[in-house]
């Protein structure tokens, strides 16, 4: 998990729903760690008079500090996308929807939760993170099982791999259904390559995609129109 915030993250992880902090090395904790003499918005304003110089203060605009959030937030995402301890792992956004917003838009490869917790939890106690994450599982859980998809998409649901491809490529598809990237490969690891590249087509046209938890009686891919 990750806690993102401006200036700064945290990461934490959830091992049989206990929340702890995750430390790896190099991890850059602030911005300032990160950027170093680089940091755009924390540059001192210097001026000159009489031989005497002077500094007034940080040269602070929303411009500038955006620039070093972005370049804060692509450097956390290399990082972390390239840790053979993590690579298998899917990481859980939280933070101000503004903040995980510009994460997600920025992501080029890290594996991310299918769901997040848009809040500040910069000042949470790690009992606090540990039940809002597990909360927020919970939930998830119950609006994405195949139970729920079936009762509430019934007589909706395509499961042709062919059809579902070809309403994809007509802009089609309002939800897309897959199974678990584990479930997928074993299941059938000859597909995973293409239920991987449907997946990039349907959140291309912000159409929602939802991963549903393991079930052998749902298909691996499945959607509504």
């Amino acid at each position: 998990m990750i806690s993102l915030n401006r200036d700064n993250s945290q990461l934490y992880k959830l091992v049989n729903k206990r929340v702890s902090s995750l430390v790896i090395d190099d991890y850059p904790a602030t911005v300032q760690d990160a950027l170093g003499t680089e940091l755009r918005g924390g540059q001192l304003n210097f001026s000159a008079r009489g031989g005497n110089a002077q500094y007034h203060g940080h040269n602070e605009t929303t411009q500038e500090k955006k620039i070093d959030q972005e370049r804060y937030y692509r450097l956390l995402i290399e990082l972390l996308k390239n840790n053979q301890r993590l690579a298998n792992h899917p990481f859980v956004l939280m933070g101000l929807p503004q903040n995980i917003n510009l994460f997600k838009k920025l992501n080029n490869g890290l594996d991310l939760a299918p769901f997040e917790i848009a809040q500040s939890v910069q000042n949470d106690s790690l009992t606090d993170i540990e039940k809002l994450v597990n909360d927020t599982i919970a939930g998830y859980n119950r609006e994405n099982t195949a139970e729920a998809i079936t009762k509430t998409f019934k007589d909706q649901l395509f499961t042709d791999f062919n059809n579902i491809q070809n309403l994809l490529n007509s802009k089609e598809i309002r939800h897309l259904f897959v199974g678990s990237r584990s479930e997928i490969k074993a299941a059938d690891p000859s597909v995973y390559r293409e239920i991987n590249q449907m997946i990039k087509q349907a959140l291309a046209q912000d159409t929602r995609v939802t991963v549903v938890n393991d079930d052998p009686s749902v298909p691996l891919v499945s959607a509504v129109q």
